[in-house]
């Protein structure tokens, strides 16, 4: 299953959105703070039993509404495996002077009519558990020490529960163990493992049999990393719901963690926010949907709009700046290759690279000069406009 569609009415600051049509891939929502990204991102929680609170309603006494265009529902739904439905939505309305929403599941089907289905919320328990929630508010004081089937197949909109999860993937037997251990070498140099403790169990770090550093001695990165890592890899055909993905990581954790993410997108839906250029810029080699997500405060109340951009370099260096960047925050190729011709630049922007050497992408440039005549006249002009940019600040708006 995964989430097609989603449209809002009176929900927060968004009086209405247009239909927001997802990739099965990754999505990226990217906007200033408080422009309505979480919303955005929360919202797909309804589908697991949670209920609209008042403080997401636009106005106290507006009727607001959330859509959510489903496909592929069988999994969940196997009573709807008919072939004449085309579609399956899930309306959630809060009318005026209703303490409790309503919930309304429908099928569109091949003659045009909308019949009614039943529609009971989704499981928060593996492996029946649809949704994985990473929210900015993931943080615990405390990790549960308990582990057991209970504790450890629970899935948490935060880390309570995260050194089950540790300790289920630290066994060598367990199917993902391989790719847990893996992702912990290459993005945080060592592998995180459990101990048992007075309680029950705890994660660390082993220096040997009888001492290891505890997680709660590491920082809150570290954590963060190990909670999503955990659900990659036990989660096929899942929505992740990934709030701030820059959140207490640095920049070469963030593009190691990205690269998990793509590699799991080929069998995963990701919804993530984001303010980062780092962020975005690792995203944009995976080819997301990009919406950018903007609070007009002309009018009161404010109205957030969420706008589909194209994901290319010009649309997001626009995006950038909107949020703060300027050019001397941006990245810069490691090297430019020069071609004749145009032919040959594209076999190896577009093929080669891609195949052969996909760690190329997005630190080398390829450039056609158009004529053999022109190769050395247009590197000329390069390595000018490239000493211009670097002397940016000095030469702004001259």
């Amino acid at each position: 299953m995964w989430l097609k569609e989603i449209w809002l009415e009176n929900i927060r600051a968004f009086e209405k959105t247009p239909v927001l049509s997802l990739s099965r891939g990754i999505n990226v929502f990217v906007g200033e703070n408080n422009s309505g990204k979480s919303t955005l991102i929360r919202t797909p929680l309804l589908l697991n039993g949670d209920e609209l609170p008042p403080t997401l309603k636009r106005h106290q006494e507006t009727r607001s509404t959330v859509r959510f265009k489903l496909g592929d529902v069988i999994e969940f739904f196997p009573q709807l495996a008919e072939p004449n439905i085309q579609e399956f939505f899930v309306d959630y309305i809060q009318e005026p002077g209703q303490a409790r929403q309503k919930r309304n599941a429908y099928r569109l089907t091949s003659d045009g009519s909308r019949p009614g289905v039943g529609f009971n919320p989704l499981s928060t328990r593996e492996p029946n558990a649809f949704i994985y929630p990473y929210l900015s508010s993931r943080k615990v004081l405390q990790f549960e020490e308990a582990v057991n089937s209970n504790v450890t197949l629970e899935v948490r909109p935060n880390l309570s529960n995260l050194y089950a999860k540790i300790d289920r993937l630290s066994n060598p037997a367990s199917p993902s163990h391989s790719y847990f251990r893996e992702a912990c070498e290459s993005i945080l140099g060592y592998v995180i493992s459990t101990h048992a403790s007075t309680n029950g169990k705890q994660a660390g770090l082993l220096v040997n049999e009888f001492k290891s550093i505890p997680l709660t001695a590491m920082g809150d990165g570290v954590a963060n990393l190990l909670g999503l890592i955990a659900n990659l890899a036990v989660a096929e055909n899942r929505l992740f719901l990934i709030e701030e993905l820059e959140n207490d990581l640095h920049p070469k954790a963030i593009k190691a963690l990205v690269s998990l993410i793509e590699e799991k997108s080929e069998t995963n839906q990701f919804l993530i926010s984001t303010h980062s250029n780092v962020v975005l810029q690792a995203l944009s080699k995976s080819n997301p949907e990009i919406f950018e997500v903007k609070l007009e405060r002309s009018s009161l109340p404010p109205n957030s709009k969420v706008e589909r951009l194209e994901n290319s370099p010009e649309s997001r260096q626009a995006l950038l700046e909107d949020l703060g960047y300027f050019l001397g925050d941006m990245s810069v190729y490691e090297g430019w290759i020069f071609f004749e011709e145009a032919s040959a630049e594209r076999l190896v922007r577009d093929f080669f690279i891609p195949w052969f050497s996909k760690r190329l992408r997005g630190r080398i440039r390829t450039y056609s000069a158009a004529g053999v005549d022109e190769v050395e006249a247009k590197f000329e002009n390069f390595n000018k406009l490239f000493v211009f940019i670097h002397l940016q600040p000095l030469y702004r708006n001259k």
